[in-house]
């Protein structure tokens, strides 16, 4: 859940001041809208929140289950601001029964003091943690090794506190006590009285690095920055900023992993039915029920689905496990399978269409070896090490195999299955489709990582795995490469020669200040405007400053102008295969334009003649005019340089999601 109120209806516009907040929208992609149940919540424009008066009804409730529940770990994180009135406990979020153990509550106590916990069950600060009328972030993690309280990035109490908890699926509250208003207290002396700025609950005790990245993220926004303990990263690091004309959003042009800031669950527009990601050591248990962190090198037997469909996927016999192993690719951790004995299942689940992203590195190859097996025998996908000589591919009604001989290279599968056929990509390249009658809403009832059909032995591969993700859609083209952009970025897939994915443009969450822009064709020759024409031996050097509106063409996909010196009368465009510069043309494709990188240089493509057929930058010797041609017309070389390099100017308000 996360309540911004600084925009309370989740449409980036304020409302009037003083005006009623009936609604305060979610921006995750929860729905958990927060509800007035009536008194007085209003917007207040000074100080960009929403104003509780602490009367009886005022709060709001949100939906049953947002608050987790059961023995279930979470973290939360508010920015608020209260005068202490005397004898008073405003409490901030409540839910569950108002039983000993079983209900969240975060109350302010009078004296300054901060308290965390289960009712009756809870933490404590020292009184005078927060002082009237000044903003504070308030932060708390559970997980397995306790229970933590945060205040303006610093620890104020934590304790071992662990066992199950919050244990109703009750209404939540935002504003007063678990069970309703004024629970446990009379005369209006439990609800909240004063200004709650910002709200963020997450389904997981997040890690350190994770936490810090929220409070940086919320002091930047909030003004609290100085506020931040020493050695804090919201003291050097930039998580937050201010929105200009000069902003860049793709991934391509600086070195910054963009995919820190790119879920999988929403970035796509589908519904993401399996997340399983090995970089995040609170998914891995070593126990099949869940309940016992795995150790580094230890045994998994429960992998957790991050999505929401809770495909998490077990192995109950201990031999049969594979290892945690940490660090082992691009500093993350990833899961080893043993090629003899270690698969883990994945719950029977019904979905066609559907789309699979697979990575994985094979590091031992048998003869008819296995990576993943879903569904029956007869009509099974199979991602697998094929015969002699081993290749890799997909198997099952039809056999699709790539032209990659099976090395020890990490490699991303991505597949999409229809009711009639599955399509087989391999490092981004398409390799081929094959009839598969699966018919709409099929069941894969047996379903294997790491072998065939739960079987041990020969079938079985030595293998690591970092993530997999399933969609229950057959993907798009940029919604596919979307996710292969964003696996291959965040394990370091780059390097290899076959990929050509798009950047991660239709996330726009980190911004870069871009102006003074050289652009270089590949033998060293720089773009120059004659005339209006752009051209590379004749003319005066260009200076190039990309500008990213929402009034450029396709810009919600990270396209953007570029004006030579700043100036939008003088916006680089297109007419057919000719680029000149000319007054900028909003929400015009001609002059909307976009970066892919290729090793140190770029190619410059734009939507001409459309979406999803983009033209890209080369050059004409014979008349001295950079233009646009049909991407297999490479002859005169279509790699540029762009220099400086931008520097990194702002994150936008991109980790609540």
């Amino acid at each position: 859940m996360w309540l911004d109120g600084a925009d309370p209806a989740g449409t980036g516009t304020a409302p009037a001041n003083g005006a009623t907040v009936s609604t305060w929208v979610d921006k995750s992609i929860n729905g958990n809208n927060a509800t007035q149940a009536g008194g007085s919540l209003t917007y207040t424009a000074a100080a960009n929140g929403v104003v509780f008066d602490g009367a009886y009804s005022s709060y709001y409730t949100v939906p049953s289950g947002t608050f987790p529940t059961g023995n279930t770990y979470y973290s939360f994180f508010l920015v608020v601001q209260t005068s202490l009135p005397a004898g008073h406990y405003s409490h901030l979020f409540g839910s569950g029964v108002a039983v000993g153990g079983q209900a969240i509550d975060i109350p302010i106590y009078p004296n300054g003091q901060v308290e965390t916990g289960w009712w009756t069950t809870n933490i404590q600060s020292a009184a005078g943690v927060v002082t009237a009328n000044t903003k504070i972030i308030l932060g708390s993690t559970y997980n397995l090794t306790g229970l933590f309280l945060y205040g303006n990035g610093a620890t104020i109490a934590s304790s071992t506190i662990l066992g199950t908890r919050n244990s109703a699926a009750a209404v939540g509250y935002v504003g007063c006590p678990p069970a309703g208003p004024n629970s446990g207290g009379a005369n209006g002396t439990q609800n909240f009285i004063g200004t709650m700025h910002e709200a963020l609950l997450f389904s997981g005790g997040l890690t350190t690095p994770q936490r810090q990245q929220i409070e940086g993220y919320l002091a930047q926004k909030w003004g609290l920055t100085a506020s931040l303990p020493a050695g804090h990263p919201g003291l050097t690091q930039t998580f937050y900023g201010t929105t200009t004309s000069t902003v860049f959003t793709p991934i391509i042009l600086i070195p910054y992993n963009l995919y820190t800031n790119y879920n999988p669950l929403i970035a796509t527009g589908s519904t993401c039915i399996l997340w399983l990601d090995a970089s995040d050591p609170t998914t891995l248990f070593s126990d099949p029920a869940g309940t016992t962190l795995a150790t580094v090198a230890g045994t998994v037997g429960y992998w957790r689905d991050k999505s929401s469909s809770g495909f998490n996927c077990t192995q109950t016999t201990l031999a049969y496990r594979p290892t945690y192993v940490q660090s082992a690719k691009n500093g993350r951790s990833i899961l080893s399978f043993n090629g003899l004995t270690n698969f883990l299942n994945m719950p029977q689940f019904t979905a066609v269409p559907l789309t699979i992203f697979f990575v994985a590195q094979g590091t031992v190859f048998l003869t008819n070896t296995f990576f993943l097996s879903l569904g029956n025998a007869g009509s099974t996908i199979m991602m697998r090490m094929l015969h002699i000589p081993e290749y890799y591919g997909v198997d099952g009604q039809g056999m699709l195999i790539s032209t990659t001989n099976a090395d020890t290279n990490w490699h991303l599968w991505s597949l999409t299955i229809s009711s009639t056929t599955v399509t087989f990509y391999f490092d981004g390249v398409l390799i081929g489709n094959s009839v598969m009658n699966l018919g709409s809403a099929y069941t894969f009832a047996t379903n294997t990582i790491g072998a065939w059909n739960q079987q041990v032995g020969s079938k079985a591969t030595t293998l690591r795995i970092p993530e997999i993700l399933f969609y229950s859609a057959v993907l798009g083209t940029s919604q596919r490469q979307q996710v292969e952009s964003y696996l291959t970025e965040k394990w370091a897939l780059v390097s290899q020669p076959t990929r050509s994915f798009a950047s991660i443009v239709s996330v726009p969450k980190i911004g870069f200040a871009s102006s003074g822009l050289v652009i270089t064709h590949q033998d060293g020759r720089s773009w120059k405007l004659t005339g209006t024409a752009v051209a590379l031996n004749a003319g005066t050097q260009m200076s190039l400053t990309i500008y990213a509106g929402s009034d450029v063409f396709n810009s919600a996909n990270g396209r953007v102008a570029l004006f030579n010196n700043g100036s939008s009368s003088a916006a680089i465009r297109h007419s057919g295969y000719v680029m000149y510069a000319n007054a900028f043309g909003a929400n015009n494709y001609d002059w909307g334009w976009y970066f892919v990188s290729s090793g140190s240089k770029y190619l410059i493509y734009n939507d001409f003649p459309s979406i999803g057929s983009a033209w890209q930058v080369s050059y004409d010797p014979a008349q001295d005019r950079v233009l646009i041609v049909p991407p297999g017309d490479a002859k005169y070389g279509m790699l540029w340089t762009i220099t400086p390099r931008v520097t990194l100017s702002y994150v936008y308000t991109s980790y609540p999601t």
